[in-house]
């Protein structure tokens, strides 16, 4: 990793200091071809966005890449990342799957092929996965970017979520108190989760009001009983609050309650 940064911080400041002395060519950058994938590539919403480059895991699985590497100048290294992006990002106390690899290069060619094993104890939820390339003039190719979706292969059942308080559609005021009662349940342990609650207000303005993870010894059920006092900076009108609650395997489910602020 010292290595590619240097790289690219030696060849940022020859540029600009003997942008002159360019040789022709030396700027082309080179070019990352994947010839072939073990796990096809899906479309899918993630993060209130659509994306066409998800591929969809299993813990224990095996994610088997071919990758051909070509450029015009001598190649320097690639690198692949992966790392967590939990709802949009990361919570848990759970085992995080993460990679980053780096790899010198020599020629201007290369056929590789990457064998990336999910550990079996690895958090279920999303992630992302960036392959880059870089020759040794400190160009880099057009970088190749995929989302992963993991689930565990024990525990594939969210958590469900069953609320008694606020009532949906109510009507509020500001400083008014925002009672929560309710129960979250499992088909196994909740223990190491957690559950959020957030409000979006009529501007779509986004409010993470409380993050509480459920205590030690937790077991298959957790009440919810907590209350928020509606903020003067929420915008008057429908908004609506989120409850999303969270297993040990990462696994995760959401409730909405529509409200008015008046």
């Amino acid at each position: 990793m010292k290595k590619l940064v240097l790289i690219f911080f030696t060849i940022t400041t020859l540029f600009a200091c003997k942008e002159e002395e360019n040789v022709s060519g030396q700027n082309k950058v080179p070019t990352i071809h994947i010839i072939n994938q073990s796990v096809p590539t899906e479309s899918e919403y993630l993060c209130d966005a659509l994306f066409d480059n998800v591929l969809k895991l299993t813990t224990g699985d095996t994610l088997k890449f071919l990758f051909e590497f070509q450029s015009e100048n001598p190649l320097s290294q690639y690198k692949i990342d992966i790392h967590n992006n939990f709802d949009c990002h990361s919570h848990g106390k759970s085992l995080d799957w993460s990679v980053l690899k780096v790899v010198d290069l020599t020629g201007n060619h290369a056929l590789i092929e990457e064998k990336l094993l999910v550990p079996e104890d690895a958090s279920a939820g999303n992630y992302h996965f960036m392959i880059r390339l870089l020759d040794v003039y400190g160009n880099e190719a057009e970088v190749k970017e995929f989302n992963i979706i993991i689930e565990n292969s024990d525990d594939q059942v969210p958590p469900q979520i069953n609320i008694n308080s606020p009532i949906e559609n109510a009507i509020y005021n500001h400083s008014d108190n925002v009672f929560f009662n309710g129960l979250i349940s499992d088909n196994s342990s909740l223990e190491d989760g957690k559950f959020e609650l957030k409000y979006t207000d009529a501007n779509n303005q986004n409010y993470s009001l409380y993050e509480v993870f459920y205590t030690t010894g937790t077991t298959t059920s957790y009440t919810i009983d907590t209350s928020y006092t509606i903020g003067a900076f929420m915008a008057l009108g429908e908004g609506f609050f989120t409850i999303k609650a969270y297993d040990k395997a990462n696994n995760f489910s959401t409730k909405t309650i529509p409200i008015t602020i008046q």
